[in-house]
């Protein structure tokens, strides 16, 4: 074979490796691009003059822009943000020897709608490894911040409800501390004196002690006719449960006092909270019955 004809085959030869090697750069570069245009978070490549050489599908979506409308356009102009024409931008502090940078900001769209992200940036460089650009990501966290202001909505409401609880209770025990005032002083006025008589005049006991029972029957009864008067109308057995449960009984013995179940207790004292209008109120029943009491008496 002459030497003209060997140059030949080899130069056919090295062309067939460089097809091969182009056609292997091609499908990596494909496949290099599909995972660019896949990828979940918004990405970015920009050379140091600040110029966007390439961005993804995902960056589109967030950003509501078009492909046109980034390459080869000011990466600031696109998708700014605060740090932007600053010391932090991610490209200056990359050129000034950053290895990798990240940072949460709020960045701006072209339409100006606010997107609070995380950006990580990190140096891109040729084969070389001289750095010619900035790779970025933004990973959108809107969701993230809204779940964190629904939080602190819901923590500051907590705490608004906690306060208004212990308002409530202090008024509880308050008017606890009021309607034993108020039962003791009915005890001195109507109860003491009868007593009183009964051990200065025994010649007089009977009619005293029958004295004392009236005494004792209207203290009942002004509660009787306070809650039959206080715009509602109670059963016969609404009201022997108010009488029980002012007494201090418990649904379970009231229930035994009756000859009903428990639960038929907790049916009446519902409706009986209903009609008094402390339905999901955080008013106890006992307190509140009694309070009737005490309310009735110093009026009189």
């Amino acid at each position: 074979m002459s030497y003209s004809k060997m140059k030949k085959l080899e130069l056919i030869e090295l062309i067939e490796q460089l097809t091969v090697k182009v056609n292997q750069n091609k499908l990596l570069e494909q496949e290099l691009m599909q995972i660019f245009n896949t990828a979940a978070d918004g990405m970015r490549v920009i050379d140091l003059n600040f110029t966007t050489l390439r961005v993804n599908k995902t960056f589109l979506q967030l950003t509501n822009t078009t492909l046109s409308q980034n390459i080869g356009h000011n990466c600031y102009d696109v998708f700014k943000g605060e740090i932007c024409h600053s010391k932090q931008c991610p490209i200056v502090q990359i050129k000034n020897g950053k290895s990798k940078l990240e940072v949460e900001i709020d960045k701006i769209t072209a339409d100006g709608s606010l997107v609070p992200c995380i950006v990580t940036a990190t140096p891109f460089s040729d084969p070389e490894g001289n750095l010619i650009g900035v790779v970025e990501d933004f990973k959108d966290i809107s969701e993230r911040k809204l779940a964190e202001e629904n939080i602190k909505q819901k923590n500051h409401k907590l705490q608004e409800a906690n306060i208004t609880l212990k308002n409530v209770l202090a008024h509880i025990e308050e008017e606890k501390i009021s309607i034993k005032e108020n039962i003791n002083l009915n005890i001195e006025k109507t109860v003491k004196p009868v007593l009183q008589r009964i051990k200065e005049e025994a010649h007089n006991r009977p009619q005293l002690i029958e004295l004392l029972e009236t005494n004792l029957n209207r203290l009942s009864m002004d509660f009787y006719h306070k809650i039959n008067n206080y715009k509602l109308k109670l059963s016969p057995t609404e009201i022997k449960v108010c009488q029980l449960v002012r007494a201090g009984y418990q649904a379970k013995e009231i229930a035994s006092l009756m000859h009903i179940a428990a639960s038929t207790v907790h049916v009446h004292k519902e409706k009986i909270r209903k009609k008094l209008g402390l339905t999901n109120k955080p008013i106890n029943l006992k307190t509140y019955l009694s309070e009737l009491l005490v309310e009735e008496t110093s009026k009189q």
